[in-house]
This record gives structure tokens, C-alpha cells and sequence, in this order.
């Protein structure tokens, strides 16, 4: 073979040779360049931040839980504190709240007026009912719908002693209701307040106890009105933060 010959065979297979070479990985990116970053993970301050939830809100025996603190409404003081607490916390115009039957029904009324102060309008408060009440009775703060409310509407309260009585918002005589096995007897009460809601162009009536029952009670009179079958003509059930006394005119403002 001439030296030529050899030469370019030679070459041949050293071109061959690469051929069969798999390419070799490229070399990673320098540190800082635009090529990095795309491949970083987002940072912690990147995230969404988290939705605020409002406290849970209860009432016991004992008094008022505002996300696991207790509070006292019974005094000046402890409504203040209970109040500051309230307006601390994220209460938008729906709150809803869990009242034992044993509650008072003062400290209810307490932690209710809190929640208007604070802007709430409607407030859902769940208690274990009395008979075929499955859901939480809905109320709106007396304050709420004060101006907006006719004289004539309806109001009722549990009194001292387990009676019931009716009256009209504006004062009067007031109608009584004899006390049943298991409580104020509900069925005359409601027959008298059917009455009243007929009688008068508001679709708003209210509720109350004297300060001495039991939330349970005030529940079930408020319910007997708001899953009433057939319903009323009142849409909307007003508790009354402060204790009516049977006849008397009604102080809706705080």
C-alpha cells in the first residue's frame, strides 16, 4: 500500500471510530445564569397566604368561649372584655354560634349584642331543639331592624315562672299562656302570635326570656315561630338582647 494509500485508510476509521461515540453531556449551567433559573423552586414568601377564620363562638353553662377563651358577660367588665374580644376577631355579617340548653339565656343575649356591635346581622345559633328542630334558628339582632319595624309587630317571652306571654312591640295588654308538662306551652303561644303577625304589615317579630331561664327555653319559643308549619308571614325572628317584661313598650336600640 502506497503511504498515500495508508494515510487516507487511516483517517477512514478514525472517522468511523468518532461515529460510534456517543455524545458526551453537555456541562451544567453556571451558577447565576438564566438557564438556572427557571428550575428553582417558588420561595416560601411566594406562597398564598392563608384565609383568616373567624373563633369559634359558644355558650355553655359557665359563660362565653371565644376561640377557647371564657368570658363573663355577667358584669360591666366582663361584657367589655367579651365585646373587645368580639371586635378583635373576623365577624362578618353571617356569625354563627353553638348555645347549650343550660346556657343562660343573658349570656346568649351577651355575646349576640356583641356580634351586632361588631356588624353582625344575622347570627346562627344552634341548639338542640324541641321536637322536629333539625337546624340552627337564624336571628337578627333587635337593634338590626329597629328602625325599620311598625309598632305593632309581635314580640313574646318566656317568663320567670315557665309561662309564656304576647304582646305588640309598642306595649299593651299582654296575652299569657299557661305552663305545659315540658316547658312554656308553645301550641296556644304560637295560635296567639299567628294572631299578631296577621294583624300587623311587619314581617319581623321578636323574641325573649327573662334573664332567669334557660337559654333552652328562649330557643324553643323562637323556633316555634321560624319552622312553624304552616310558616307565618314573618320572615325574620329579632332576639331581644335585653329581658321584655309581658305588656310593656320594647326597647329595640343597644
Amino acid at each position: 500500500m502506497t503511504p498515500r494509500a495508508l494515510v487516507a485508510a487511516v483517517s477512514l476509521a478514525a472517522a468511523l471510530a468518532a461515529c460510534d461515540e456517543k455524545p458526551s453531556a453537555a456541562p451544567p449551567p453556571a451558577a447565576g445564569s438564566a438557564e438556572v433559573a427557571p428550575r428553582l423552586a417558588p420561595s416560601a414568601a411566594a406562597a398564598a397566604p392563608k384565609a383568616e377564620v373567624a373563633p369559634s363562638l359558644e355558650v355553655d353553662a359557665q359563660g362565653v368561649l371565644v376561640g377557647g377563651a371564657r368570658f363573663d358577660p355577667s358584669t360591666p367588665e366582663g361584657d367589655a372584655r367579651l365585646r373587645e374580644a368580639i371586635a378583635r376577631g373576623k365577624v362578618a355579617s353571617s356569625a354563627s354560634l353553638f348555645a347549650a340548653r343550660a346556657a343562660k339565656t343573658r349570656h346568649v343575649d351577651a355575646l349576640v349584642a356583641a356580634l351586632a356591635a361588631a356588624g353582625a346581622t344575622d347570627v346562627a345559633i344552634a341548639t338542640p331543639g324541641r321536637g322536629s328542630v333539625t337546624g340552627p334558628l337564624h336571628v337578627a339582632p333587635a337593634s338590626v331592624v329597629a328602625r325599620t319595624t311598625p309598632d305593632c309587630a309581635a314580640v313574646a317571652t318566656v317568663r320567670k315562672d315557665g309561662t309564656t306571654a304576647t304582646w305588640r312591640i309598642k306595649g299593651g295588654v299582654a296575652t299569657r299562656h299557661a305552663k305545659g308538662l315540658a316547658g312554656p306551652d308553645l301550641s296556644t303561644t304560637l295560635e296567639a302570635l299567628r294572631v299578631h303577625i296577621g294583624a300587623c304589615s311587619a314581617t319581623t317579630w321578636f323574641f325573649g326570656a327573662d334573664e332567669s331561664v334557660p337559654w333552652g327555653l328562649a330557643f324553643d319559643l323562637g323556633a316555634s315561630v321560624a319552622f312553624a308549619t304552616p310558616p307565618t308571614k314573618a320572615t325574620t325572628t329579632a332576639l331581644l338582647t335585653d329581658s321584655p317584661v309581658a305588656g310593656r313598650s320594647v326597647k329595640l336600640t343597644p
